[in-house]
């Protein structure tokens, strides 16, 4: 996949539908991107936070690492971000509480999940996302994470 950053310094509150729209348009993805909201939250917070910390990335397959801050994407079961880098307590990233699933994308709240996460991609996927210091230090912080995504292409931005 081709990553696509959205400008630093456009940032855009998770607000109403209307507020939605008007960035879907202004970002000219309107009915072509798929857009999963991770909300601010605790569990985010910390698997920011996390990954900061940590010094090395699992890339995919095969097992090869990198220096670069990272997390995955991983559709599957629901939609979520997971860590990317290697946990050395020996529990898993949802025993670590390092599962954070997109919203309106929990298998636990969704009974449409397979439904709508087929909407984002027939394929189940894993993909590295990198992600500068900065705005991992915003997301642990208290900003949501946007990933637009289509077929072979996404783009991030932040909000407040």
């Amino acid at each position: 996949m081709e990553i696509k950053l959205i400008p630093k310094n456009i940032l855009f509150p998770y607000a109403t539908q209307k507020t939605s729209n008007f960035i879907n348009q202004f970002m000219g993805m309107e009915n072509k991107m798929k857009k999963l909201t991770f909300r601010t939250s605790k569990k985010l917070r910390n698997l920011a936070k996390a990954t900061l910390e940590a010094s090395e990335f699992k890339i995919g397959y095969p097992e090869k690492t990198t220096k670069t801050k990272s997390m995955f994407l991983v559709k599957d079961d629901g939609i979520y971000l997971m860590n990317s880098f290697t946990v050395k307590n020996g529990k898993t990233p949802l025993e670590n509480d390092y599962v954070v699933y997109a919203w309106g994308y929990n298998p636990n709240t969704n009974e449409d999940i397979w439904e709508d996460s087929y909407e984002v991609s027939r394929d189940d996927f894993g993909e590295s996302l990198e992600l500068e210091e900065e705005w991992l230090v915003k997301i642990a912080n208290g900003h949501s994470l946007y990933i637009w995504i289509d077929s072979d292409s996404y783009r991030m931005g932040l909000g407040g």
